[in-house]
Protein backbone atom coordinates (compact mmCIF):
# COMPACT_ATOMS: atom_id res chain seq x y z
CA UNK A 1 0.00 0.00 0.00
CA UNK A 2 1.04 3.70 -1.02
CA UNK A 3 1.53 6.14 1.97
CA UNK A 4 0.13 9.64 1.67
CA UNK A 5 1.54 12.33 3.91
CA UNK A 6 -0.28 15.95 4.24
CA UNK A 7 2.19 18.53 6.37
CA UNK A 8 4.20 15.57 7.69
CA UNK A 9 1.01 13.57 8.65
CA UNK A 10 0.05 10.62 7.07
CA UNK A 11 -3.68 10.37 5.72
CA UNK A 12 -6.05 7.51 5.48
CA UNK A 13 -7.01 6.95 2.29
CA UNK A 14 -9.83 5.25 0.49
CA UNK A 15 -9.14 2.34 -1.56
CA UNK A 16 -8.45 2.66 -5.46
CA UNK A 17 -8.69 6.49 -4.80
CA UNK A 18 -4.62 7.32 -5.77
CA UNK A 19 -3.88 8.27 -9.01
CA UNK A 20 -0.85 10.32 -9.64
CA UNK A 21 0.09 11.87 -13.80
CA UNK A 22 3.55 12.80 -14.49
CA UNK A 23 4.58 13.92 -17.15
CA UNK A 24 8.01 15.61 -19.04
CA UNK A 25 8.28 19.41 -19.73
CA UNK A 26 4.21 19.08 -17.81
CA UNK A 27 2.85 19.73 -14.20
CA UNK A 28 2.51 16.46 -12.19
CA UNK A 29 -0.88 15.83 -10.67
CA UNK A 30 -1.95 13.43 -7.94
CA UNK A 31 -5.74 12.71 -6.90
CA UNK A 32 -6.88 11.13 -3.73
CA UNK A 33 -9.71 10.84 -1.27
CA UNK A 34 -8.87 10.94 2.32
CA UNK A 35 -11.39 9.61 5.16
CA UNK A 36 -11.90 11.57 8.03
CA UNK A 37 -14.34 9.55 10.44
CA UNK A 38 -14.11 12.01 13.36
CA UNK A 39 -14.76 14.64 10.38
CA UNK A 40 -12.53 17.33 12.33
CA UNK A 41 -10.31 17.73 9.86
CA UNK A 42 -9.51 20.72 7.09
CA UNK A 43 -7.62 21.36 4.21
CA UNK A 44 -5.86 24.10 2.44
CA UNK A 45 -4.17 24.81 -0.62
CA UNK A 46 -0.38 25.28 -0.29
CA UNK A 47 -0.05 22.40 1.91
CA UNK A 48 2.60 20.48 1.19
CA UNK A 49 2.15 16.71 0.07
CA UNK A 50 4.42 13.80 -0.21
CA UNK A 51 3.54 10.14 -1.77
CA UNK A 52 5.68 7.11 -0.96
CA UNK A 53 5.02 3.88 -2.48
CA UNK A 54 5.25 0.03 -0.98
CA UNK A 55 8.92 0.12 -1.72
CA UNK A 56 9.25 3.56 -0.02
CA UNK A 57 10.36 5.61 -3.25
CA UNK A 58 8.75 8.92 -3.68
CA UNK A 59 6.57 9.28 -6.66
CA UNK A 60 4.94 12.40 -5.68
CA UNK A 61 6.27 15.36 -4.03
CA UNK A 62 4.05 18.64 -3.92
CA UNK A 63 1.79 20.82 -2.70
CA UNK A 64 -2.60 20.82 -2.07
CA UNK A 65 -4.18 22.30 -5.06
CA UNK A 66 -8.09 22.05 -4.67
CA UNK A 67 -9.27 20.62 -1.79
CA UNK A 68 -13.13 19.91 -1.08
CA UNK A 69 -14.84 18.29 0.91
CA UNK A 70 -18.70 16.23 1.42
CA UNK A 71 -20.15 14.40 4.11
CA UNK A 72 -19.82 9.93 4.25
CA UNK A 73 -22.96 8.19 4.50
CA UNK A 74 -24.11 5.93 5.89
CA UNK A 75 -21.75 6.51 9.13
CA UNK A 76 -20.99 9.91 9.13
CA UNK A 77 -17.53 11.97 9.00
CA UNK A 78 -15.97 13.57 6.13
CA UNK A 79 -14.43 12.47 2.93
CA UNK A 80 -11.74 15.03 1.51
CA UNK A 81 -11.12 15.28 -2.43
CA UNK A 82 -7.96 16.04 -2.66
CA UNK A 83 -6.15 17.30 -5.91
CA UNK A 84 -2.50 17.99 -5.54
CA UNK A 85 0.31 20.13 -8.20
CA UNK A 86 3.79 19.44 -8.10
CA UNK A 87 6.95 21.27 -6.75
CA UNK A 88 7.09 23.42 -9.96
CA UNK A 89 4.17 25.15 -8.43
CA UNK A 90 7.32 26.88 -6.37
CA UNK A 91 8.82 28.54 -9.84
CA UNK A 92 5.43 29.01 -11.02
CA UNK A 93 4.26 31.32 -8.26
CA UNK A 94 7.72 33.69 -8.24
CA UNK A 95 8.49 36.05 -10.96
CA UNK A 96 11.83 37.11 -12.44
CA UNK A 97 12.89 40.65 -13.07
CA UNK A 98 16.19 41.07 -14.28
CA UNK A 99 18.67 41.20 -17.36
CA UNK A 100 22.08 39.11 -18.26
CA UNK A 101 24.52 39.82 -21.13
CA UNK A 102 27.26 37.19 -22.71
CA UNK A 103 26.23 34.60 -19.84
CA UNK A 104 26.09 30.52 -20.21
CA UNK A 105 22.10 29.56 -19.78
CA UNK A 106 22.80 27.23 -17.14
CA UNK A 107 24.75 30.60 -14.86
CA UNK A 108 21.39 32.43 -15.46
CA UNK A 109 19.39 29.24 -14.37
CA UNK A 110 21.74 29.21 -11.43
CA UNK A 111 21.18 32.68 -10.77
CA UNK A 112 17.51 32.74 -11.09
CA UNK A 113 17.93 30.02 -8.45
CA UNK A 114 20.44 32.17 -5.65
CA UNK A 115 17.50 35.17 -5.98
CA UNK A 116 14.12 33.22 -6.07
CA UNK A 117 14.20 29.57 -5.79
CA UNK A 118 16.78 28.90 -2.75
CA UNK A 119 14.39 30.90 -0.89
CA UNK A 120 11.47 28.98 -0.98
CA UNK A 121 13.19 25.61 -0.01
CA UNK A 122 14.37 23.90 -3.34
CA UNK A 123 17.83 23.08 -3.95
CA UNK A 124 20.49 21.93 -7.16
CA UNK A 125 20.44 18.27 -8.00
CA UNK A 126 22.31 19.64 -10.90
CA UNK A 127 22.72 22.52 -13.47
CA UNK A 128 24.36 22.02 -17.13
CA UNK A 129 26.17 25.00 -18.79
CA UNK A 130 24.09 24.80 -22.24
CA UNK A 131 24.74 27.37 -24.80
CA UNK A 132 25.57 30.64 -24.13
CA UNK A 133 22.67 33.67 -24.52
CA UNK A 134 23.90 36.55 -25.39
CA UNK A 135 21.27 38.91 -23.92
CA UNK A 136 18.32 37.85 -21.92
CA UNK A 137 15.67 40.14 -20.21
CA UNK A 138 13.36 39.06 -17.94
CA UNK A 139 10.44 41.49 -16.71
CA UNK A 140 8.39 40.79 -14.12
CA UNK A 141 7.82 36.87 -15.90
CA UNK A 142 7.49 33.93 -13.84
CA UNK A 143 10.54 31.82 -12.84
CA UNK A 144 9.04 28.77 -14.74
CA UNK A 145 9.04 31.40 -18.46
CA UNK A 146 12.47 32.02 -18.00
CA UNK A 147 13.52 28.50 -17.41
CA UNK A 148 11.38 27.49 -20.68
CA UNK A 149 12.72 30.24 -22.50
CA UNK A 150 16.04 28.99 -21.66
CA UNK A 151 14.92 25.61 -22.42
CA UNK A 152 13.80 26.49 -26.05
CA UNK A 153 17.10 28.16 -26.68
CA UNK A 154 19.38 25.18 -24.90
CA UNK A 155 17.56 23.31 -27.72
CA UNK A 156 18.68 19.68 -26.76
CA UNK A 157 17.99 20.38 -22.97
CA UNK A 158 15.11 20.52 -19.96
CA UNK A 159 14.38 21.92 -16.71
CA UNK A 160 12.55 20.09 -13.56
CA UNK A 161 12.30 20.40 -10.37
CA UNK A 162 11.90 16.62 -8.63
CA UNK A 163 9.91 15.16 -5.73
CA UNK A 164 12.62 16.32 -3.76
CA UNK A 165 12.71 19.67 -4.40
CA UNK A 166 15.70 19.40 -6.64
CA UNK A 167 16.17 21.83 -9.83
CA UNK A 168 17.56 20.52 -13.12
CA UNK A 169 18.21 21.95 -16.09
CA UNK A 170 20.21 19.15 -17.88
CA UNK A 171 20.63 17.71 -21.82
CA UNK A 172 17.69 15.58 -22.35
CA UNK A 173 20.18 12.69 -22.37
CA UNK A 174 22.03 12.61 -18.83
CA UNK A 175 19.85 10.26 -17.18
CA UNK A 176 19.29 6.63 -17.60
CA UNK A 177 16.50 4.73 -16.54
CA UNK A 178 17.17 2.48 -13.65
CA UNK A 179 16.20 -0.69 -14.99
CA UNK A 180 15.92 -1.64 -18.78
CA UNK A 181 12.98 -3.75 -20.51
CA UNK A 182 13.88 -7.44 -21.43
CA UNK A 183 11.87 -9.63 -19.73
CA UNK A 184 14.41 -11.49 -18.41
CA UNK A 185 14.59 -9.40 -16.05
CA UNK A 186 12.45 -7.08 -16.00
CA UNK A 187 9.29 -7.28 -18.17
CA UNK A 188 5.72 -5.72 -18.39
CA UNK A 189 2.34 -6.85 -17.41
CA UNK A 190 0.40 -9.32 -19.53
CA UNK A 191 -1.70 -8.16 -22.03
CA UNK A 192 -0.54 -4.27 -21.37
CA UNK A 193 1.66 -3.50 -23.64
CA UNK A 194 0.70 -2.00 -26.91
CA UNK A 195 2.77 0.30 -29.51
CA UNK A 196 0.84 3.38 -31.86
CA UNK A 197 3.22 4.81 -34.95
CA UNK A 198 1.92 8.09 -36.83
CA UNK A 199 3.50 11.81 -36.02
CA UNK A 200 0.08 14.30 -35.75
CA UNK A 201 2.22 17.06 -35.33
CA UNK A 202 3.52 16.41 -38.72
CA UNK A 203 4.52 18.90 -41.66
CA UNK A 204 6.51 19.10 -44.32
CA UNK A 205 6.50 22.40 -45.21
CA UNK A 206 6.86 25.23 -42.49
CA UNK A 207 6.16 28.77 -42.21
CA UNK A 208 7.74 31.03 -39.21
CA UNK A 209 5.69 34.60 -39.01
CA UNK A 210 6.27 37.33 -36.89
CA UNK A 211 10.01 39.08 -35.57
CA UNK A 212 11.55 41.60 -37.69
CA UNK A 213 14.29 42.31 -39.71
CA UNK A 214 16.95 45.72 -40.26
CA UNK A 215 16.50 47.74 -43.25
CA UNK A 216 19.87 48.65 -44.74
CA UNK A 217 20.85 52.73 -43.83
CA UNK A 218 17.77 54.70 -44.56
CA UNK A 219 17.90 58.45 -44.72
CA UNK A 220 14.75 60.73 -44.84
CA UNK A 221 14.89 64.59 -45.45
CA UNK A 222 12.22 67.40 -44.03
CA UNK A 223 11.99 70.84 -44.17
CA UNK A 224 10.92 72.70 -41.30
CA UNK A 225 8.02 75.49 -41.07
CA UNK A 226 8.64 76.80 -37.62
CA UNK A 227 5.60 74.68 -36.49
CA UNK A 228 5.96 70.72 -36.42
CA UNK A 229 7.63 68.96 -33.68
CA UNK A 230 6.90 65.17 -35.37
CA UNK A 231 8.31 64.09 -38.40
CA UNK A 232 7.08 60.38 -39.64
CA UNK A 233 9.74 57.87 -41.02
CA UNK A 234 9.29 55.16 -44.01
CA UNK A 235 10.17 52.46 -41.03
CA UNK A 236 9.81 51.66 -37.12
CA UNK A 237 13.56 52.52 -36.13
CA UNK A 238 15.58 49.77 -35.10
CA UNK A 239 18.04 51.63 -33.25
CA UNK A 240 19.38 55.22 -32.07
CA UNK A 241 19.24 57.43 -35.29
CA UNK A 242 21.70 60.55 -36.70
CA UNK A 243 19.59 63.35 -36.65
CA UNK A 244 21.44 66.97 -37.88
CA UNK A 245 19.78 70.36 -38.77
CA UNK A 246 21.20 71.90 -41.66
CA UNK A 247 24.30 69.44 -41.34
CA UNK A 248 24.59 70.45 -37.80
CA UNK A 249 24.28 67.04 -35.46
CA UNK A 250 21.62 67.51 -33.44
CA UNK A 251 21.24 65.86 -29.49
CA UNK A 252 19.37 62.65 -29.78
CA UNK A 253 17.55 60.50 -26.20
CA UNK A 254 14.83 58.40 -25.68
CA UNK A 255 11.80 59.29 -25.85
CA UNK A 256 10.14 59.10 -22.08
CA UNK A 257 13.47 58.37 -20.61
CA UNK A 258 15.52 60.91 -21.18
CA UNK A 259 15.20 64.95 -21.29
CA UNK A 260 17.23 68.08 -22.61
CA UNK A 261 17.76 66.69 -25.94
CA UNK A 262 17.38 68.04 -29.21
CA UNK A 263 15.32 64.96 -30.72
CA UNK A 264 13.58 61.76 -29.13
CA UNK A 265 13.33 58.06 -30.51
CA UNK A 266 12.16 54.93 -29.45
CA UNK A 267 12.33 51.68 -30.68
CA UNK A 268 9.72 50.56 -32.75
CA UNK A 269 8.27 54.05 -33.56
CA UNK A 270 8.20 55.44 -36.97
CA UNK A 271 8.46 59.05 -36.04
CA UNK A 272 10.99 61.43 -34.43
CA UNK A 273 10.08 64.22 -32.22
CA UNK A 274 11.96 67.51 -31.86
CA UNK A 275 12.06 69.60 -28.34
CA UNK A 276 11.94 72.58 -30.13
CA UNK A 277 10.18 73.17 -33.89
CA UNK A 278 13.03 73.51 -36.80
CA UNK A 279 13.00 76.76 -38.25
CA UNK A 280 11.39 77.98 -41.31
CA UNK A 281 13.23 76.13 -44.36
CA UNK A 282 15.79 74.55 -41.95
CA UNK A 283 16.61 70.69 -43.36
CA UNK A 284 15.94 67.92 -40.88
CA UNK A 285 17.90 65.03 -42.41
CA UNK A 286 17.51 61.15 -40.40
CA UNK A 287 20.02 58.73 -40.79
CA UNK A 288 18.36 55.12 -39.59
CA UNK A 289 18.06 51.94 -39.53
CA UNK A 290 14.25 50.67 -39.62
CA UNK A 291 12.28 47.42 -38.88
CA UNK A 292 10.45 45.51 -40.86
CA UNK A 293 8.24 42.30 -40.47
CA UNK A 294 9.23 38.54 -41.54
CA UNK A 295 7.51 35.68 -42.83
CA UNK A 296 10.08 32.69 -43.43
CA UNK A 297 9.34 29.32 -44.92
CA UNK A 298 11.46 25.74 -45.25
CA UNK A 299 10.23 22.79 -46.61
CA UNK A 300 11.56 18.90 -47.20
CA UNK A 301 10.98 17.81 -51.16
CA UNK A 302 11.95 14.13 -50.34
CA UNK A 303 9.60 14.14 -47.28
CA UNK A 304 6.76 16.13 -49.75
CA UNK A 305 7.39 13.37 -52.80
CA UNK A 306 7.16 10.35 -50.31
CA UNK A 307 3.82 11.94 -48.88
CA UNK A 308 2.72 12.56 -52.38
CA UNK A 309 2.99 8.58 -53.10
CA UNK A 310 0.73 7.86 -49.86
CA UNK A 311 -2.10 10.77 -50.16
CA UNK A 312 -2.18 11.72 -53.68
CA UNK A 313 -2.50 15.13 -54.38
CA UNK A 314 0.67 17.86 -53.81
CA UNK A 315 2.11 15.72 -50.79
CA UNK A 316 2.04 18.99 -48.80
CA UNK A 317 1.35 19.33 -45.11
CA UNK A 318 2.03 23.12 -43.88
CA UNK A 319 2.04 24.15 -40.88
CA UNK A 320 2.77 28.15 -39.61
CA UNK A 321 4.47 29.12 -35.90
CA UNK A 322 4.26 32.77 -34.61
CA UNK A 323 6.82 33.93 -33.04
CA UNK A 324 7.80 37.51 -32.46
CA UNK A 325 11.54 37.18 -30.86
CA UNK A 326 13.33 36.97 -34.57
CA UNK A 327 15.18 39.64 -35.25
CA UNK A 328 16.72 38.96 -39.21
CA UNK A 329 15.47 37.04 -41.89
CA UNK A 330 18.45 34.24 -40.97
CA UNK A 331 16.80 33.51 -37.69
CA UNK A 332 13.54 32.88 -38.73
CA UNK A 333 14.74 30.78 -41.57
CA UNK A 334 16.79 28.53 -38.94
CA UNK A 335 13.52 28.36 -36.97
CA UNK A 336 11.39 27.11 -39.75
CA UNK A 337 14.12 24.52 -40.53
CA UNK A 338 14.38 23.22 -36.90
CA UNK A 339 11.13 22.63 -36.86
CA UNK A 340 10.98 20.22 -39.64
CA UNK A 341 13.85 18.54 -38.09
CA UNK A 342 12.08 17.94 -35.45
CA UNK A 343 8.36 16.90 -36.71
CA UNK A 344 9.30 15.75 -40.36
CA UNK A 345 9.35 12.18 -39.68
CA UNK A 346 7.34 9.70 -38.14
CA UNK A 347 7.29 8.94 -34.61
CA UNK A 348 6.62 5.63 -31.79
CA UNK A 349 4.48 5.53 -28.78
CA UNK A 350 4.75 2.49 -26.50
CA UNK A 351 3.08 1.76 -23.62
CA UNK A 352 3.33 -1.04 -21.24
CA UNK A 353 2.61 -1.54 -17.37
CA UNK A 354 4.35 -2.67 -14.88
CA UNK A 355 4.84 -3.46 -10.87
CA UNK A 356 8.15 -2.37 -10.64
CA UNK A 357 8.91 1.03 -9.52
CA UNK A 358 11.92 3.69 -9.90
CA UNK A 359 10.75 4.88 -13.15
CA UNK A 360 10.13 8.94 -14.17
CA UNK A 361 9.10 10.55 -17.19
CA UNK A 362 12.66 12.06 -18.77
CA UNK A 363 14.58 8.73 -18.41
CA UNK A 364 15.77 7.29 -21.28
CA UNK A 365 15.20 3.65 -21.11
CA UNK A 366 16.00 0.26 -23.85
CA UNK A 367 13.15 -1.56 -25.04
CA UNK A 368 13.34 -5.02 -25.96
CA UNK A 369 10.25 -6.58 -27.33
CA UNK A 370 10.29 -9.18 -29.90
CA UNK A 371 7.06 -8.65 -31.50
CA UNK A 372 7.70 -5.59 -32.57
CA UNK A 373 11.47 -6.20 -33.20
CA UNK A 374 12.81 -4.19 -30.46
CA UNK A 375 16.42 -4.84 -29.58
CA UNK A 376 17.85 -2.29 -26.68
CA UNK A 377 15.70 -0.24 -28.68
CA UNK A 378 16.45 3.25 -26.37
CA UNK A 379 13.24 5.32 -25.56
CA UNK A 380 12.71 8.21 -23.47
CA UNK A 381 9.82 7.64 -20.83
CA UNK A 382 7.23 10.41 -21.55
CA UNK A 383 4.81 10.04 -19.20
CA UNK A 384 4.03 7.63 -15.79
CA UNK A 385 1.05 7.09 -14.26
CA UNK A 386 0.69 5.71 -10.68
CA UNK A 387 -2.93 4.42 -9.63
CA UNK A 388 -3.96 1.33 -7.17
CA UNK A 389 -5.66 -1.30 -8.07
CA UNK A 390 -6.85 -3.46 -5.00
CA UNK A 391 -4.41 -2.09 -3.00
CA UNK A 392 -1.84 -3.06 -5.71
CA UNK A 393 0.58 0.22 -7.23
CA UNK A 394 0.17 -0.02 -11.08
CA UNK A 395 2.81 1.92 -12.93
CA UNK A 396 1.25 2.62 -16.52
CA UNK A 397 4.58 3.57 -18.74
CA UNK A 398 4.67 5.73 -21.99
CA UNK A 399 8.10 5.55 -24.17
CA UNK A 400 8.48 7.32 -27.02
CA UNK A 401 11.31 7.36 -29.95
CA UNK A 402 11.91 9.43 -33.45
CA UNK A 403 12.96 6.19 -35.39
CA UNK A 404 14.12 8.28 -38.48
CA UNK A 405 17.22 9.78 -36.40
CA UNK A 406 17.61 6.73 -34.69
CA UNK A 407 17.79 6.83 -30.57
CA UNK A 408 15.61 9.55 -28.65
CA UNK A 409 19.04 10.92 -27.45
CA UNK A 410 20.27 11.21 -30.65
CA UNK A 411 17.32 12.78 -31.63
CA UNK A 412 17.70 15.69 -29.55
CA UNK A 413 21.04 16.06 -29.83
CA UNK A 414 20.48 16.93 -33.45
CA UNK A 415 17.18 19.17 -32.22
CA UNK A 416 17.80 22.76 -34.18
CA UNK A 417 19.32 25.74 -31.54
CA UNK A 418 18.35 29.51 -31.84
CA UNK A 419 21.12 31.12 -33.54
CA UNK A 420 20.04 34.91 -32.40
CA UNK A 421 20.99 33.82 -28.96
CA UNK A 422 18.75 36.34 -27.03
CA UNK A 423 15.66 35.90 -25.03
CA UNK A 424 13.41 38.89 -24.45
CA UNK A 425 10.11 37.80 -22.27
CA UNK A 426 7.84 40.39 -20.51
CA UNK A 427 8.61 43.25 -22.74
CA UNK A 428 12.25 44.99 -23.84
CA UNK A 429 12.32 47.44 -21.18
CA UNK A 430 13.48 46.12 -17.82
CA UNK A 431 11.98 48.27 -14.34
CA UNK A 432 13.40 47.21 -11.12
CA UNK A 433 11.20 48.34 -8.47
CA UNK A 434 13.42 49.38 -4.97
CA UNK A 435 11.81 48.77 -2.04
CA UNK A 436 12.78 51.07 0.73
CA UNK A 437 11.93 50.48 4.16
CA UNK A 438 10.44 52.02 7.22
CA UNK A 439 9.77 51.67 10.58
CA UNK A 440 7.95 53.66 13.34
CA UNK A 441 9.66 53.75 16.89
CA UNK A 442 7.57 54.08 20.09
CA UNK A 443 9.00 56.49 22.50
CA UNK A 444 7.13 56.39 26.34
CA UNK A 445 7.74 59.93 27.18
CA UNK A 446 5.98 60.79 31.49
CA UNK A 447 5.35 64.00 32.54
CA UNK A 448 4.80 64.85 35.80
CA UNK A 449 3.04 68.11 36.29
CA UNK A 450 1.81 70.12 39.57
CA UNK A 451 -1.63 71.87 39.39
CA UNK A 452 -2.97 74.31 41.64
CA UNK A 453 -6.94 73.74 42.20
CA UNK A 454 -7.43 76.73 44.35
CA UNK A 455 -9.31 78.74 40.90
CA UNK A 456 -11.70 75.86 40.88
CA UNK A 457 -12.16 72.83 39.22
CA UNK A 458 -10.01 72.06 36.00
CA UNK A 459 -10.19 69.16 33.49
CA UNK A 460 -7.68 67.20 35.23
CA UNK A 461 -9.72 63.90 37.14
CA UNK A 462 -8.31 61.71 39.87
CA UNK A 463 -10.44 58.54 40.05
CA UNK A 464 -13.43 58.92 39.59
CA UNK A 465 -14.34 62.38 41.17
CA UNK A 466 -13.11 66.34 41.07
CA UNK A 467 -10.69 67.51 43.44
CA UNK A 468 -12.21 70.19 45.94
CA UNK A 469 -11.28 73.86 44.87
CA UNK A 470 -8.86 74.94 47.10
CA UNK A 471 -6.63 71.42 47.32
CA UNK A 472 -3.28 71.04 45.97
CA UNK A 473 -2.42 67.66 43.81
CA UNK A 474 -0.03 66.00 41.72
CA UNK A 475 -1.67 64.60 38.66
CA UNK A 476 0.78 62.26 36.75
CA UNK A 477 0.44 62.42 32.61
CA UNK A 478 2.02 60.07 30.28
CA UNK A 479 2.71 60.08 26.48
CA UNK A 480 3.64 57.81 23.87
CA UNK A 481 5.21 59.67 21.07
CA UNK A 482 5.42 58.60 17.38
CA UNK A 483 8.85 58.92 15.59
CA UNK A 484 8.88 58.10 11.78
CA UNK A 485 12.12 56.50 11.48
CA UNK A 486 13.54 56.11 7.02
CA UNK A 487 15.76 53.64 6.28
CA UNK A 488 17.17 54.35 2.84
CA UNK A 489 18.86 51.49 1.35
CA UNK A 490 21.78 51.30 -1.45
CA UNK A 491 20.59 48.77 -4.12
CA UNK A 492 23.48 47.67 -6.38
CA UNK A 493 21.41 46.67 -9.75
CA UNK A 494 22.06 44.87 -12.36
CA UNK A 495 23.09 45.70 -16.28
CA UNK A 496 19.55 47.54 -17.49
CA UNK A 497 18.77 46.71 -21.15
CA UNK A 498 16.11 49.96 -22.32
CA UNK A 499 14.56 49.95 -26.13
CA UNK A 500 17.36 51.32 -27.92
CA UNK A 501 19.40 48.01 -27.47
CA UNK A 502 22.09 49.85 -25.84
CA UNK A 503 23.65 48.43 -21.93
CA UNK A 504 22.57 51.60 -19.50
CA UNK A 505 24.91 50.55 -16.68
CA UNK A 506 23.71 52.01 -12.91
CA UNK A 507 26.13 51.75 -10.12
CA UNK A 508 23.39 52.55 -7.37
CA UNK A 509 20.02 53.96 -6.49
CA UNK A 510 19.87 55.22 -2.69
Amino acid sequence: MSTIKIDGIEVVTAKDSLVVECRIEERSTADFDVIDLVGAASYTRGQPVEIRDPDDNLVFGGFIDTPSSQRAYPGGGLIHHISCMDNHYLADKRLVVNSYVSQTAGYIVEDIFDHYLSLEGVTIGEIQAGPTVAQAIFSYVKVSDAFDALKELSGAFTWFIDNEKKLYFIDRATISAPWQLDWATHKAERDSVSLMTGNPLYRNFQYIWGGTDITSVQTATFTGDGVIKTFTLGYPLAAEPVITEDAAPMDVGIKGIESGKDYYWSKGDSAIYAEVAPGIGVVVAVDYYGQYPLIAMSLDSASIAARKVIEGGTGITEDIEREAWHESKESARESAQGKLTQYCQDAEKFNYQTLESGLLPGQLQEITYAPFGFTAHQMLIESVSVSSQGGIIIYNITCITGPILGSWSKFFNNLFIRQDQSIRVGGEMLLKLIAQPESLDLVEDTDIDTDDFSGGLVNRWLNSAPIDAGSLGNVQHEALALAEAVDDGEHTTEDYEWDDGCLWDMATWA
